[in-house]
């Protein structure tokens, strides 16, 4: 389980939230959600250790994966290295072949659609060595059947490695469609934290996003 206590963190005058207290479960998928600016991307940066805070978090996790809301992709790499450089002791081949881009393997990310550099956005989260992944929109700005086909294999991936994954949506269906739990930042604090398998999680979670 992670653990944060009394977590602040503010950008010189501007507070995002304090005293946020929150628990993720393991090997669950919890989705972040609130309005712009309320700091969901700025949790996923203090849970990968990317800036700092003030607060405590107790955590069983060593290494962090990271599906950013870009693909960043190194573009001199071809889309095997891209792999390789996460981990280098894995066959490639059966999770190229999952997520049907093996026939671009030697392809470069400016060769590919942008659904094929999302898949391997995805598996490289995947296929590093790590207890916690990390999704900060990763399915924003897609057409629908490209959607449902990257939702589709992300659960997919995660029911072969159920790692702990925390992602950022602005997408109610999408929460409702991935995610075990569901929590809201607002006014600086958690203002909902709930499972998603319940009938009313929809009007719960709408009520809360838009109540004054």
């Amino acid at each position: 389980m992670i653990e944060l206590k009394n977590v602040k963190k503010q950008y010189d005058d501007n507070v995002v939230f304090e005293n946020l207290n929150i628990n993720f479960e393991n090997k669950q998928i919890t989705a972040i959600m609130g309005e712009s600016g309320c700091g969901k991307t700025t949790l996923l940066n203090i849970l990968a250790g990317l800036t700092d805070f003030d607060g405590t978090i107790k955590k069983d996790y060593d290494n962090v994966s990271f599906v950013f809301n870009d693909n960043r992709l190194i573009p001199n790499l071809t889309v095997e290295q891209n792999l390789k450089i996460v981990n280098n002791n894995i066959d490639l081949t059966p999770f190229l072949k999952f997520a049907e881009i093996e026939n671009v393997r030697n392809y470069y990310p400016k060769q590919l659609s942008s659904g094929m550099a999302h898949r391997v956005s995805l598996l490289r989260a995947f296929i590093y060595p790590s207890d916690l992944l990390l999704m900060d929109e990763p399915f924003r700005n897609l057409d629908v059947v490209l959607k449902l086909k990257l939702i589709n294999l992300f659960k997919n991936l995660w029911e072969k490695d159920k790692k702990t994954v925390i992602f950022v949506s602005h997408s109610i269906e999408d929460v409702l469609n991935i995610a075990d739990n569901v929590v809201i930042i607002k006014n600086k604090k958690i203002a909902l934290s709930e499972k998603c398998k319940q009938k009313n999680i929809k009007k719960l979670i709408t009520n809360c996003l838009t109540k004054e």
